[in-house]
């Protein structure tokens, strides 16, 4: 009768008491992406404090990873609100970096959006000159290997050869010619290559120049690139890349001289090119 429901009702309370929910995992792992977007980052949350404890993001064949921790409310310049103490950041190209926050708070100015711009982007760098006197035609060679190669002045004087790559981002030169050229070094990075990850620095020189252009205060990659080149007219010590491309229009005549690799080296090519 009309007692039944009341039966029912406090058997069912009876079996959810009985029951527990499962317990959380120490740790979930939300993904995100940008809508119609190609990165994807995992986000690792701590549900025993919910608060985010890394970030994962697959970067060019590997992971690039944060980890935070000592999140807390005790920075005096912003009460009741939580911030890591600590951050650490795993490169995708190697090497540990490790932050300590010190202070956490709002800014203490608020500035206008109209302050924040894109930087000027001037069609030829300020570090760039061109000297009109000068040939724009410059020697290339076609090495057996069929590495392009040149060789430009460093500091005013020339030393070996370059490798012209346009796939390669930024200067590169061996450790060997920055010594004998008086190049200070400086820095630590990890430059990806075949062999792996493997430590490199950073050297600048005065100026880098080929035919009638020349960069001021150019910044090097330093990285071993013995065995690179077979079958050149001479020591390669570097490589060139965006660098020249940024600041000049390169056209280069068909190679006609050198040839595949034979492996016994070969003579190598030579054109001209501006």
């Amino acid at each position: 009768g009309g007692g039944g429901g009341g039966v029912v009702s406090a058997l069912l309370g009876s079996l959810g008491r009985g029951l527990s929910a499962p317990p959380l995992p120490r740790e979930l792992v939300l993904t995100l992406r940008l809508k119609g977007g190609k990165l994807v980052n995992h986000i690792h949350v701590c549900t025993s404090t919910w608060t985010v404890t890394g970030l994962d993001q697959p970067l060019c064949g590997d992971t690039e990873m944060w980890k935070m921790s000592g999140w807390a409310a005790r920075w005096s310049s912003a009460p009741g609100r939580i911030f890591p103490a600590k951050f650490k950041h795993f490169a995708v190209g190697g090497g540990h970096h490790a932050y300590q926050t010190e202070t956490f708070g709002p800014a203490a100015r608020r500035f206008p959006v109209e302050q924040f711009r894109m930087p000027a982007m001037p069609l030829l760098p300020p570090d760039t000159v061109y000297d009109d006197a000068v040939s724009p035609h410059v020697p290339i060679w076609r090495a057996a290997s069929g590495h392009i190669l040149v060789r430009p002045r460093i500091n005013g004087t020339e030393g070996g050869y370059m490798v012209v790559d346009t796939g390669a981002s930024g200067f590169v030169i061996s450790p060997k010619a920055s010594v004998d050229m008086g190049l200070d070094a400086f820095g630590e990075l990890y430059a990806a290559s075949i062999a792996g990850k493997v430590p490199a620095q950073f050297t600048k020189a005065r100026t880098w120049s080929l035919g009638p252009l020349t960069i001021r205060n150019p910044v090097m990659m330093t990285m071993n690139l013995e065995g690179l080149v077979r079958g050149g007219p001479g020591d390669v010590i570097g490589i060139v890349g965006y660098d020249l491309f940024r600041r000049a229009v390169v056209a280069m005549p068909r190679m006609i001289g050198g040839g595949p690799p034979d492996g016994g080296g070969g003579a190598s090519g030579r054109a001209r090119g501006e």
